[in-house]
Formats: C-alpha cells, sequence, structure tokens
C-alpha cells in the first residue's frame, strides 16, 4: 500500500501586521463618494466607490457595523498583500456585522393564466434559487401542480418563465431576489476578509483563478445564498489555481428551514434553494476549520474534484435538523487531504468520503437519517462510492464514530463506476447504528458493476443493543466473529474487530470518553494519527492504542466517571453565554481554553452565567481540575 501524504498547513496567512498603511471606511448611511475615505467622518458611501480603488500593500477597507450594502457586487481582484502586511477588508464600529447582500427587488408585470396561477411577462434570464415575496422567503415548486400557496409558491420552470401562486394580484407584491454575486475574488495575494455578513447569491463569496494566501475569517455566510463560498478556477493550469486559502470561525447558516419532505426531486437534485455550504473544486493547499454549518441543502462541505488536494479539515460542526436532505461531507475525487475533528449530527443523507490518498480520523457522525426524497434508499453514516470520475483507494479511516445512524455507520457500496480497493477502515466505533436495517452497522455490498477489493476492516468495535447480527459481508449477515472469518475473500482483511458495549461515560449526552473497563481500552492498532480529538498523544503512554475518538487517559480518568456525569453546560452550542451547573466536590479550578491551549478565563465559578459575546465563534475546551483529577469539555460556540 502506497503511504498517505501527511502535509503541515503553513498558516503564514495570520501572520499580519498591526501597521495598516491606510485605513479606508465605508458608512452606507452618512458616507459621500467624494470623500477621501480615510476617516470615520471622511468616509465612502457605495462598494462601487472600493472596486475603482486601487488598494495598497498594508491598507484596509472597512465597512460600518449595522449598515447593509445591496445590489453591488463587490470585486476583490488584482489586490496584493504579502506576508507581514496583507490587505483586509472588515468592519469598524459596534453593533452587528456589516451585511454585502445581492438581494434585491425585481420587478415583473404578471398576468392571470389560472386560477390563482399567475405568469411573469418579464421572467429573469437566470435561475431565481431563493425569493422573498412581500419580506417573506417562500419555497419554491418543482411543478406547476405543486403551486399551493400554501407551501409552494413559486416556479421557474425548464423554458425559462416564473409562475407565482396568489389569490390576489400579485403586481401589488415586492420580489426580492438575487442576480449576482456579493463577493467575488480572484487574482489576489495575501487578502484578508473578516467580520462580514455575506448574503444572497448562487455563491456568497466566490474564490477564482489566482486567489492565493487567502484568509476568511468570523464570517457570516448563507442567508438566502444558494451556496456559501466556492473555490474554483477558470484556468486548466493547474499553477493558475487557487492556493492557500484559509478559512476559521465563519458561521456557515442558510436560514433555510423549509419542509419538503413530501416533495419530489428536480434535475438530478434533492435541494429546494440551497445547496453547497463550502464547495472546492481547484484547491491547492487549504484549511477549513472551526466553522458552524446550518442546513445546506446538498452538503456542508464539498471537495469534489482531483483538482482539489493538500486541504485540511478539522474542528468543524456540520448539523441539517430542519431540512429533509442535506449537511454531509462530501468528497470525491480529491486527493492527499486531511479531514478530523468534524462534528456531523444530524445529517439527513449520507457522508461520501471517497477520492485516494485522504486520511479521515477522529469525527462523529451521529444521527444520520434518510431521506423522505428517495425512500428506497437506507442511508448510512458514511459510504464509499466509486461513482464520481476516479477509483476510490488507499484512504485510511480511523477512529471515527458512527452513533444512532438509520442505516451502516459504514458501508462499501457495490454500485460503482469505479474500483474501490486497498482502504484501511480501523479504530473505529459503530454504536446502536442499522436503527431501520435490523442493526445492520458494517455493510460490504456485492459488486454489481465495478469491483471492491483488498480493503482492511481491522480492530473496530461493531455494537448494536439490540442484536448481535450486525454485519453484512457480501449479502451475508452474521456477527462479528463470523465477519472476522471472511478475511481474505476477496482480498478483503477482517481481523481482530471486535463486539460489546463501547461504555462510554455518557452517550446519551454526547460524551465519548471511555471507561476504565471499555473493551475499546487498548484494544486498537496503532493509526497514523498521533493526537485524539482533545489533543491527547496517541497512545496514551505506556500503553496501546485504543479504538474510538478519544484515548483513555489512565489513571487520570479513574475517578472521573461521576464528575462527567454532574458536569453541565447549557446551551452548548451557544451564541453568548454558557451556564455551568454540577455538584463538584473538591473542586480546584474551572479555566475556559481556546483551541491552541491558550487559558481565556480563569477561577469559573459553577451555576454562574459566564459572558462569552466578545469571543469569536469556534471551538474552546472547559478545563475542569479535582482532586480526583481532570476532566476536559469542548464547547462550541457560534455567532
Amino acid at each position: 500500500m502506497k503511504k498517505i501524504v501527511v502535509f503541515l498547513f503553513l498558516n503564514t496567512l495570520l501572520v499580519i501586521s498591526s501597521k495598516a498603511q491606510t485605513t479606508f471606511y465605508i458608512d452606507a448611511t452618512n458616507g459621500n463618494d467624494t470623500n477621501n475615505g480615510t476617516t470615520v467622518t471622511t468616509a465612502w458611501k457605495t462598494i462601487n466607490k472600493a472596486n475603482q480603488q486601487v488598494f495598497s500593500t498594508g491598507d484596509s477597507i472597512l465597512f460600518k457595523r449595522n449598515e447593509i450594502w445591496s445590489g453591488t457586487r463587490l470585486y476583490i481582484e488584482s489586490v496584493y498583500g504579502t506576508a507581514n502586511d496583507n490587505v483586509v477588508y472588515g468592519a469598524y464600529g459596534v453593533g452587528e456585522k456589516p451585511i454585502i447582500s445581492s438581494v434585491v427587488p425585481q420587478s415583473h408585470v404578471w398576468v392571470n393564466t389560472s386560477g390563482n396561477i399567475w405568469k411573469a411577462t418579464n421572467p429573469p434570464a437566470n435561475h431565481p434559487e431563493r425569493m422573498l415575496i412581500n419580506g417573506i422567503e417562500r419555497l419554491r415548486a418543482n411543478v406547476q401542480s405543486e403551486l399551493d400557496g400554501i407551501t409552494y409558491y413559486w416556479l421557474f420552470d425548464g423554458s425559462g418563465d416564473l409562475y407565482v401562486y396568489s389569490n390576489t394580484d400579485p403586481n401589488n407584491f415586492t420580489f426580492e431576489y438575487s442576480t449576482d454575486f456579493p463577493i467575488i475574488v480572484g487574482w489576489v495575494n495575501f487578502i484578508t476578509i473578516r467580520d462580514i455578513d455575506v448574503q444572497g447569491g448562487w455563491t456568497g463569496i466566490f474564490v477564482n483563478t489566482l486567489s492565493q494566501n487567502l484568509h476568511l475569517d468570523s464570517l457570516n455566510i448563507g442567508k438566502y445564498c444558494r451556496e456559501g463560498i466556492i473555490v474554483s478556477s477558470g484556468s486548466s493550469n493547474s499553477l493558475e489555481y487557487p492556493k492557500n486559502i484559509f478559512v476559521e470561525n465563519c458561521t456557515f447558516d442558510t436560514h433555510f428551514n423549509f419542509d419538503y419532505s413530501t416533495a419530489g426531486t428536480y434535475s438530478g437534485s434533492s435541494d429546494r434553494g440551497s445547496s453547497d455550504g463550502f464547495r472546492a473544486s481547484s484547491l491547492n493547499t487549504g484549511e477549513l476549520k472551526n466553522c458552524y454549518f446550518k442546513n445546506w441543502g446538498h452538503a456542508s462541505i464539498s471537495i469534489v474534484s482531483d483538482n482539489a488536494s493538500n486541504i485540511s479539515i478539522h474542528d468543524n460542526y456540520l448539523t441539517s435538523p430542519d431540512i429533509c436532505y442535506g449537511g454531509r461531507l462530501n468528497i470525491d475525487d480529491a486527493s492527499n487531504n486531511e479531514v478530523y475533528n468534524n462534528q456531523i449530527y444530524y445529517a439527513s443523507v449520507q457522508s461520501q468520503l471517497n477520492g485516494q490518498y485522504n486520511h479521515y480520523h477522529h469525527n462523529i457522525f451521529y444521527g444520520t437519517t434518510n431521506t423522505p426524497l428517495k425512500p428506497t434508499i437506507i442511508d448510512a453514516g458514511v459510504e464509499l462510492q466509486g461513482y464520481a470520475n476516479s477509483t476510490v483507494e488507499e484512504n485510511i479511516y480511523e477512529n471515527n464514530i458512527f452513533v444512532d445512524i438509520q442505516g451502516p455507520g459504514f458501508r462499501i457500496s457495490g454500485n460503482n463506476s469505479n474500483d474501490i480497493f486497498n482502504n484501511i477502515i480501523r479504530n473505529n466505533i459503530i454504536y446502536n447504528c442499522g436503527t431501520v436495517t435490523n442493526g445492520e452497522s458494517i455493510v460490504v455490498e456485492v459488486d454489481l458493476y465495478q469491483n471492491t477489493y483488498n480493503n482492511a476492516f481491522q480492530n473496530n468495535l461493531i455494537f448494536n443493543s439490540a442484536t448481535t447480527q450486525t454485519c453484512n459481508f457480501r449479502g451475508i449477515i452474521s456477527n462479528v466473529d463470523s465477519f472476522n472469518l471472511q478475511t481474505a475473500t476477496d482480498g478483503y482483511i477482517i481481523t481482530d474487530n471486535i463486539s460489546g458495549n463501547p461504555l462510554f461515560i455518557n452517550a446519551n449526552n454526547n460524551d465519548f470518553h471511555l471507561q476504565v473497563s471499555s473493551p475499546c481500552v487498548e484494544n486498537g492498532i496503532t493509526p497514523l494519527a498521533i493526537h485524539d480529538f482533545e489533543g491527547n498523544i496517541i497512545p496514551f503512554p505506556g500503553t496501546n492504542p485504543d479504538i474510538g475518538i478519544l484515548e483513555f487517559q489512565g489513571l487520570l480518568n479513574t475517578g472521573n466517571y461521576s464528575l462527567n456525569n454532574n458536569i453541565t453546560i447549557y446551551p452548548n452550542p451557544s451564541n453568548a453565554y454558557i451556564l455551568i451547573s454540577g455538584n463538584i466536590k473538591e473542586l480546584k479550578n474551572i479555566s475556559l481554553l481556546n483551541i491552541n491551549g491558550k487559558i481565556i478565563l480563569s477561577d469559573i465559578l459553577i451555576n454562574k452565567i459566564i459572558d462569552l459575546s466578545y469571543l469569536l465563534n469556534g471551538i474552546y475546551f472547559l478545563r475542569v481540575e479535582t482532586t480526583y483529577g481532570l476532566v476536559i469539555k469542548k464547547i462550541i460556540l457560534i455567532k
């Protein structure tokens, strides 16, 4: 087997000098484009003014908080900073993040065609994806027969006609939607964009050819967008692909929560207005971390091309609780990427982790459900599918956990366009999965088209509280011991997989630390990863590796079982505050740390509200020290 390429993303993008050459201010209410823009009182007014300006190394272009700019695209093109002096686009003042939006009023003339169906005599040239009618977003229909004014209000059909359902004349209504991108970035180097709320557009931020060393930080992206961020290239020259794109602390929230569970699909897709939160099809080296994704209708994160490689995706939270198709991780064709420490909760379609030479580890897949839009398909937590443009080979899937998945936790598909081979699946916990498949938790399907072979299942724990028949290999349903006996079939290596309750500290409270008597302790095989979900060294000194996302911390854990159960953090995730409650005896100290281990707060009091509103959104850790030992809990802060 070829060696997985492990890379270190050198984050030169964070080296930003505090010395800005010139700071320019933009104020949508009190600004004037005839001003020089260099003070708060002489601010510019429009984005057009910024688009016309030539900026220099170290310049800052700041938009006033609590203001909105609509209908004008922000071009960040041919702008160049340096590693020590980025050109920065950001915010100033106090209040909410400044909004750059492409959602604008649209003028249509409507004629009645029949009943309550009206047709625009001047339809848009391009497909509107999300539409507001009289200030309220409404869901689109697939076909005219769906238009009912209850669930589905409008339709842009295949012939380019726009329809609306209304029992009164819609010529008196206000229609708003996007016909442009809010922000386009291209031909830039050492640029930072931060603290902006990006709304609307087929894509909120489009990152194009020759974009290098771009840092996107603490943005809100997704409201009224079809897609959040796309990283792509109009060039076939790999030297011109976007490079070193660094995204952190961003909130990707669609604000799209319609119930279309009884609907059909359209044009091969199951979304009705929101698609991918972050998608890269051409990217050479990047990092996506500490971001929150909610209700994306295809995938929260999608890396979809062999032109995308050396990307680190970690410590993100993905969920789609309010829509019936989406939320997943989607990796196809991409190679040499590392995907770890992500939490995928309540996706309504399976994650697809394909490609070549990728390393997938210490991720949580929790509560994946089947989409009602495809009632004949039972979704897995993760499925390997060679249906795209290339084989699925030489990937490592280790130390992940799969919990309460309606389909199997992990499945190798038999319905492939390309072979699936030489992949390693090891040290994973698959817990109470197959809730609608009679407990089938690991599945290797019968090959229907191309072949799957020489894959390895080693040292995984598979457990379902309702049945021991948790494994399905080529249609043979069995317990774990019999699954191990299938080794050597089609070149598969199937060894040392175990069953039994993993004995989490508290699975119902999403605490996946292991108890001292867990069968996962010291029953893993040496992984490629060197740190667990909380940054602990693998293995714990003097022991063998464990199965799962958290390496058992030896004697430090022996007194902590009741302690873990007695600590409650609410709300988590949070956007402003947390309350830590519990009854902890012999408490030494509680402190809050950032992801780099720096102490943010210390001497925290139990049962007192803690204000976090001044912190950037991202991942933080609560460190509780007692005479019994140490507990670390993860906190997700979103804004």
